[in-house]
């Protein structure tokens, strides 16, 4: 049984669906390395890594993630939830991505789910800077010309 199962009895899920492509985080570990690098942290060891930014104010890392998800990354936020299979199963939140999810866990659950206007606005616009040139896109980014 996974951690989080019995948590949450009510959700309210706005802008999106947990089951689409782009909800989950993709890169993560990459990602949060080049933070770690940004603020001048040492890439040694994990412990080092996560005591380094413990000392970091969070404006310094707020300002690298900004700069690495805009220059490696296309502006899209890579930081959504991620699978902690690798965890040991007492402290997973998530043992399996939501397309494997056994849905009779999550049955008993009331949700309420809608969108926004401009839902992805964000998204949109690190795009556009991609292909203005204006910061480099990330290797998982693919553009096709449409005739």
């Amino acid at each position: 049984m996974s951690f989080h199962l019995g948590l949450f009895h009510r959700a309210i899920i706005l802008s999106g669906s947990f089951l689409a492509p782009w909800a989950m985080g993709q890169n993560v570990g990459d990602a949060s390395l080049e933070i770690a690098k940004e603020v001048g942290c040492s890439l040694s060891s994990s412990a080092e890594i996560v005591n380094c930014l413990q000392s970091v104010d969070t404006i310094n890392i707020d300002a690298a993630r900004y700069k690495v998800i805009n220059n490696y990354y296309a502006g899209t936020n890579v930081f959504g939830p991620v699978v902690d299979d690798y965890l040991p199963i007492h402290e997973q939140y998530i043992s399996s991505s939501p397309w494997r999810t056994e849905w009779t866990a999550l049955k008993n659950i009331s949700i309420i789910t809608g969108f926004s206007s401009n839902d992805g606005i964000l998204m949109i616009s690190g795009l556009m800077n991609c292909i203005k040139g204006l910061n480099p896109c990330h290797k998982t980014v693919r553009f096709i010309r449409l005739n």
